[in-house]
């Protein structure tokens, strides 16, 4: 199991915006993340769990340059990977909008929308 130490300095918001995201944070990763006191535990394949350690420093860093971190940090910074299909590294998990692009525009995040439903709609049934 691996671990990120939040840096002194950050108080207790740090942990507790990851946890108010636990869910967002471990489909994104494909992880399993637990929290005890100011650590953040957690265990998956190699790659992923790589990929988390960078995005914690990424908030991290956000964190100590504001004096503050907020929960669309969280999110912006987190910006799913998704397939042409809108498909996230999780089987069956779709993503569109700003949890993809970041901060954008409307229209996009419609459109990216549309094409994440035909994505869900071509995995279910099957084509």
């Amino acid at each position: 199991m691996d671990e990120f130490i939040c840096p002194e300095g950050l108080g207790n918001q740090f942990p507790l915006l990851i946890q108010k995201n636990l869910a967002a944070i471990e489909t994104a990763f494909d992880l399993e993340i637990s929290l005890r006191g100011n650590k953040i535990m957690f265990s998956g394949k190699a790659p992923q769990t790589k990929k988390l350690l960078k995005y914690l420093q990424h908030l991290a860093k956000i964190s100590s340059d504001n004096g503050s971190l907020h929960h669309h940090d969280i999110l912006f910074s987190l910006n799913l990977v998704a397939d042409g299909n809108c498909m996230t590294n999780v089987p069956g998990v779709f993503g569109a909008g700003d949890a993809v692009m970041g901060a954008s525009l409307v229209v996009s995040a419609i459109n990216l929308g549309r094409l994440a439903a035909a994505g869900a709609d071509r995995y279910l049934v099957g084509r």
